[in-house]
């Protein structure tokens, strides 16, 4: 009877909401991968990880038993949410006219599990609880990356010789640390009792730390970029009482724009910026050249493009990956490019939907954390991959915004008893 009763209890869809929630954010965030190996596998796409299929089949299973239960509420949030659920489903569609389907099946697969688990999380598992659960896996991570850095050499990055904690090289340890300062910024603004201000408070402190020294161009201007943000929005609300927060919000980021439109037409400004303070050549570091070769390739098949994940690691992509490089270093020329004018057009409306939802809920910090990856994406390849931590927090804050929109208009429910 005691073995019975703890079994239903174990299989009570709130706990297997929760399974499947702790093992997303574990894979999201260390992988599947032995810790501190640093070594990439091999790119010959035929290489598949056992243990990374296993956690993605189990989630897939877990989120399947709560289905099972929950598919009318389940159902109901996806079909009201609309837009990013319609650009997940067209990912997966896309194996059908994909160069090599059985790759674009298993990792549009992985894309989907974790937009779908994220979903039953969102509607079955108690925000508190989320975010402490949140909170623990990221102290972990740090954690853990501190302990690397300090006592494996492998941890720094042998070209640059500054730290690259968990990640492959110093460019990832530098995006994934802008993350964890954007997930820290999240847990210290909802923490409204205070009961966690002082491990917020360090990991915010950390993570600026982490970027730092990093030595990534690209991850200190995205830190500016958050804080800068979150300025604007500051300013919202000092102005709120007078009615023009907006007004005056919309101003800075007017001159912003102005001024960065006046040093793209003063190249000799934007030279000495790049070039001299920033360490970056005008052609980012060659990136522009694998732009225009990326373009070459989507002018082949413009409007569907070649499939979800279907185009670098690929049985016969080592000319390319040789003469591009493995990434197009342009999160929309990899959706241009696998999903073709179709998939960024609705990537596109789900990003517009989730503005103006954000802005419906006052979700400044939603806004700010994918603005903050939009404008990382210009010079990586970070837009919904299918995994990873930005690829989590992409989905997780998307879903966030909208299940919050719906609730605010009694369109859903939070399901815990």
């Amino acid at each position: 009877m005691v073995i019975k009763r703890l079994l239903l209890q174990f299989l009570d869809y709130k706990n297997l909401a929760y399974l499947s929630f702790v093992i997303l954010l574990y894979i999201s965030f260390f992988g599947a991968r032995i810790p501190f190996s640093y070594e990439a596998g091999p790119k010959d796409g035929t290489a598949s990880n056992p243990l990374n299929q296993l956690f993605y089949i189990t989630l897939f299973l877990l989120t399947v038993l709560v289905s099972l239960v929950k598919s009318s509420q389940i159902f109901s949030f996806i079909i009201k949410e609309k837009y990013l659920s319609l650009f997940i489903f067209f990912c997966l569609l896309s194996a059908l006219w994909a160069d090599f389907p059985a790759v674009s099946i298993r990792r549009s697969f992985q894309l989907f599990v974790t937009y779908y688990a994220t979903v039953i999380s969102l509607l079955f598992i108690d925000e508190k609880r989320m975010e402490g659960t949140i909170r623990k896996i990221l102290i972990f991570y740090i954690v853990l990356t501190i302990f690397a850095i300090l006592a494996i050499p492998e941890a720094m990055d042998p070209q640059f010789n500054s730290p690259r904690g968990l990640t492959q090289q110093k460019n990832q340890f530098g995006q994934i640390s802008n993350l964890l300062l954007l997930m820290f910024l999240y847990l210290k603004r909802n923490d409204n009792e205070n009961k966690y201000t002082l491990i917020d408070i360090s990991g915010i402190a950390i993570s600026i730390i982490f970027i730092i020294s990093s030595l990534s161009t690209t991850a200190v201007v995205s830190m500016i970029y958050i804080f800068s943000l979150q300025s604007i929005f500051y300013t919202d609300k000092l102005f709120e009482k007078l009615s023009i927060g907006r007004i005056v919000s919309t101003l800075i980021i007017t001159v912003v724009v102005l001024f960065a439109a006046y040093f793209s037409f003063n190249s000799d400004i934007i030279s000495k910026i790049v070039e001299d303070y920033l360490g970056k050549d005008l052609t980012f570091t060659g990136r522009t050249e694998k732009w225009l070769m990326m373009l070459n390739e989507i002018q082949r098949h413009p409007f569907l493009g070649v499939g979800y994940a279907s185009f670098w690691d690929v049985p016969g992509s080592e000319f390319r990956i040789a003469l591009i490089g493995n990434s197009a270093h342009n999160g929309y020329l990899e959706i241009l490019n696998e999903l073709g004018i179709v998939g960024m057009i609705l990537m596109i409306i789900a990003i517009i939907s989730f503005f103006y939802r954000s802005m419906k809920v006052h979700a400044e910090l939603n806004m700010i954390t994918l603005i903050t990856i939009l404008i990382l994406s210009f010079s990586e390849s970070t837009l919904f991959r299918e995994k990873g931590a930005t690829t989590f927090i992409i989905i997780w804050v998307m879903l966030l915004t909208s299940y919050e929109y719906l609730n605010n208009k009694n369109l859903i429910t939070k399901s815990l008893g």
